[in-house]
């Protein structure tokens, strides 16, 4: 690469044949398209590629949008342009990290998960194993504030390579085009309504490990459900489908009285635009140091009531503290009440911090682009 010449960037991606697989069907689908796109609108990228490691030559469903050209290749056909290798969605080889090193480029894990907590479950339960630690040489790790607390040791002298704080990233392009495609199909709309009367809740916690699961809200629900009974009219648990027959789980959910009056119900996956233009009005959130998710953003984004316990989003939303079910009651409870009162400014609060992860926000490229070039920068001083 040249002194003054805008870096080549591929960002690694996981196209899977499954037919089920969408952009809904992970964040990290979205992370990559968030990333390379930011690199997009900062001008200073040269040509970018979503390097396919999966198993299938198509886009995911969800993934082709009209005006945005994405170019999708297999590393080989790139090999001999690429300047900067950034490993997201799909593992990088070894010998294609020694590749880019060869031609004076660089290489970057990019974790937007919690690797730490993932891989103790595949060890602690026997799960199906991942490919974190594959012998692939890495110039630096790439994460988020919410994983530093647990992860950063284990990448750090996992990878041998140092980690880099940068700012959380989104963009409301799915969720606005999912709202748009509800409107335009089924003539319903994605966004709050005040004044409806009685709420409907819904819980879209995976449920696919400790970070993220249902039994937190679930209790705040019970508890907002026995100060008052009327508060809610339903209450939806998505992502259930293979749970609610586990003894422990219906230990648990038998002790409720939200349970046993029939106000909750455990529903399959689905996309939260669809669910939420649809069937609820609130919804109740709770993470495990995983505290900066897409769907808290298209939540608040569509100006519903947000009850979480992210810490950094204090300023928005209902908040509770950790684990603290009866706080995230009373959370459930103010909102169930104030929310309507109070639309203008929940949805000026929100769209400061909607604003300040932006992929066009010029802090978020800046940090991202410059962090690329002084590594760029490095490489060729070395060489």
């Amino acid at each position: 690469m040249k002194a003054g010449q805008k870096p080549n960037i591929g960002i690694s991606f996981f196209a899977s044949a499954d037919p089920r697989h969408s952009i809904w069907s992970n964040g990290t689908l979205q992370n990559v398209l968030f990333l390379l796109l930011l690199f997009r609108a900062s001008g200073q990228a040269g040509k970018l590629w979503l390097i396919n490691g999966g198993d299938s030559e198509r886009m995911p469903h969800g993934l082709c949008f009209d005006g945005i050209e994405l170019e999708m290749v297999r590393f080989d056909q790139v090999a001999g342009q690429l300047d900067v290798l950034i490993e997201c969605g799909a593992a990088v080889r070894p010998e294609q990290a020694r590749a880019v090193h060869q031609r004076g480029g660089v290489v970057v894990a990019y974790r937007c998960g919690n690797d730490y907590i993932m891989d103790a479950e595949r060890i602690c339960f026997d799960l199906q194993p991942g490919s974190l630690f594959n012998g692939a040489v890495f110039d630096e790790v790439w994460t988020q504030a919410q994983h530093v607390a647990m992860c950063r040791s284990y990448w750090e002298i996992e990878l041998r390579a140092p980690v880099r704080v940068l700012p959380h990233i989104w963009s409301p392009l799915f969720v606005e085009r999912a709202a748009s495609q509800l409107k335009q199909s089924d003539n319903v709309e994605f966004g709050y309504v005040a004044g409806s009367g009685k709420k409907r809740v819904a819980v879209f916690e995976p449920n696919l490990n400790v970070v993220k699961t249902c039994l937190t809200p679930m209790l705040i629900c019970e508890a907002a459900y026995r100060r008052d009974p009327q508060a809610v009219s339903e209450v939806y648990i998505t992502n259930t489908r293979g749970m609610t027959e586990h003894p422990t789980f219906q230990h648990i959910i038998r002790a409720m009285e939200i349970y046993r009056n029939k106000v909750m119900s455990f529903e399959a996956r689905y996309s939260l635009p669809m669910f939420m233009a649809r069937f609820a009005d609130v919804v109740v959130a709770h993470q495990w140091e995983n505290g900066l998710n897409y769907l808290y953003y298209d939540v608040l984004h569509g100006n519903y009531p947000l009850i979480h316990n992210s810490p950094f989003l204090r300023s928005v939303g209902y908040y509770y503290e950790g684990f603290d079910a009866t706080a995230g009651a009373e959370a459930l409870l103010r909102a169930l009440s104030e929310h309507d009162r109070h639309l203008d400014e929940y949805q000026a609060n929100s769209k400061a911090v909607l604003d300040r992860v932006s992929i066009l926000h010029p802090h978020n490229q800046q940090a991202h682009m410059e962090r690329l070039l002084s590594l760029l920068a490095q490489k060729r001083a070395a060489a």
